[in-house]
């Protein structure tokens, strides 16, 4: 299962996932976005993926690889957003780094432009630096991934 929300204040994706979960339920969550338009189908915009209650281990590498060629259809308007992802595990966190291994080779994403951490105060500090949160904001951010 995914669940999607927009965080206005800062243009913020938040996607949460949970069991049942299977990668496709991205892509279609995409599609949807580009269907519905406005800002979620924004995916320049920075995005926070929360993986903390599915285990990604179930996934193979072709199961990656075909979602990153499936994504590639979404047009390059899409691609090099800030991604960060939260996981539970260190076989989910190996997961989540080769797909974004799998992204950069294909163009999708840069390195520099994702952190995958198990640390909720990583993911505050990181995305308090590059979207200039003030304290309220930063705040509110904990509120929200905790």
């Amino acid at each position: 299962m995914v669940e999607y929300e927009y965080w206005e204040p800062v243009g913020l994706h938040i996607v949460r996932a949970s069991e049942p979960f299977e990668l496709d339920q991205l892509y279609q969550l995409g599609l949807a976005a580009i269907e519905r338009g406005g800002t979620s189908a924004e995916f320049w915009r920075p995005t926070f993926f929360d993986y903390r209650n599915v285990n990604l281990t179930k996934f193979e590498a072709n199961d990656l690889r075909r979602l990153i060629e499936k994504r590639k259809a979404f047009g390059e308007e899409h691609n090099n957003n800030l991604s960060v992802y939260i996981v539970a595990d260190m076989g989910s966190f190996g997961m989540v780094r080769m797909n974004n291994i799998y992204a950069e080779i294909a163009g999708l994403r840069d390195e520099e432009n994702t952190l995958v951490t198990m640390e909720v105060l990583e993911v505050v500090d990181w995305l308090t630096a590059r979207l200039g949160l003030d304290q309220t904001q930063k705040t509110e951010l904990v509120q929200i991934i905790a």
